[in-house]
Parts: structure tokens; sequence; C-alpha cells
């Protein structure tokens, strides 16, 4: 496990196989763009785009589906919320999107997937797309996932992501995020 204030990443090895990968947590304060080497970095900006491309590509009748009527300050299953899964799905179920828009909520767990080996990556990703039309995306606040409060979650039979926006904790106005990508069966490798 490799872990810290803002990020825990682990792997569960049985016989050399990987068997998890998750409870994977990220955050990052502040969350400006940052340049080095003439290149330059923003920690989830390609998550938080991901994430309002996926929400503004909604129709509006979907979006209010997908809207979750309470205010989300921060995860629900952030740490030590092990095994808490909510027991009824909320959202909008992705199975019925148009494939457009299905590719869209594949973008976005491919975010979280794609930093994992190519084999391991493969495996997983397989697995959530066979799922896909069994999954739901629910959020709360803004589309633009840019404002104090906004937050995303995908919850599949085994994919569990969620995306929170928060204000700054130790530098004021600006944005903090929090992400955490859990799986219903194998977090901590499924023991």
């Amino acid at each position: 496990m490799f872990t810290g204030h803002h990020y825990t990443q682990p792997f569960t090895f049985n016989a050399g196989a990987a068997t998890g990968v998750t409870p994977a947590f990220r955050g990052t304060e502040p969350q400006a763009a940052v340049t080095a080497a003439d290149r330059t970095y923003q920690a989830f900006e390609q998550e938080r785009l991901a994430f309002a491309a996926l929400l503004s590509g909604l129709s509006s009748s979907e979006q209010t589906t997908a809207k979750l009527s309470g205010t989300y300050s921060d995860l629900v299953l952030g740490p030590g919320q092990d095994g808490k899964f909510p027991t009824t799905r909320s959202g909008l179920q992705v199975g019925t999107l148009s494939s457009d828009k299905q590719a869209l909520v594949l973008a976005a767990i491919r975010l979280y997937v794609n930093d994992l080996d190519a084999t391991t990556s493969t495996s997983v990703l397989t697995k959530y797309t066979n799922e896909l039309a069994n999954t739901y995306v629910a959020y709360s606040g803004t589309t633009a996932m840019s404002s104090q409060n906004d937050y995303i979650r995908i919850d599949g039979p085994n994919v569990w992501i969620e995306f929170s926006y928060q204000g700054g904790v130790i530098i004021k106005n600006t944005p903090h995020s929090h992400s955490v990508w859990r799986d219903h069966t194998t977090d901590y490798g499924g023991n």
C-alpha cells in the first residue's frame, strides 16, 4: 500500500496475480495548475473535465433523474467507510443512455483504471464495461464540477467512484478535491 494524506493506492496479490487495487483515495489542495520544465500539470483536472463532460452531455431530463436530493460536502465512502456501500443505487441507469453517453461514463472510469499496469487495467476495465448497463450515475451541485459541494458518483455492480469538489481547507477560496475508487467485491483483495 502506498499512502499519504491525499493519496492511498493498495495492491493485493495472490500467487503473483493482482486480486485487488482498491480502495484508492486521491485528493489535492490547492488544485491550481503548476508549470515545470515547460510542462503544465493540474491535479484532478482530467477527472473534473471528464465528469463535467459526462453531466453536461446528459439531457435535462436525464440530469434531473441523476440529481441527488442532498448536498454532499465530501465523499460518502472515504477513509474509514469500508464496506458501507448503499444498498440501493441512486441516480440514472447508464443502460438507458445512448452509446455516446455511455462512452462518457466509461471515459471517466478509464481515468482511474488506466493508472494500473496494462494487464490489470484491461481485466478491471473489461469487468466494468460488461457491467455498464447496470451502473448508475448520480450527482449533486452543478454539472460543471467546479463549485464547492459539487459531487458525482458512479455506482455499478462492482465499480464505485466518487469525486467531491470542496472549498479550500488550508488555502481559502481555492479548489480542494477528494476522490475515491472502490470495488464492491475486490476492495483489499476481496477480504
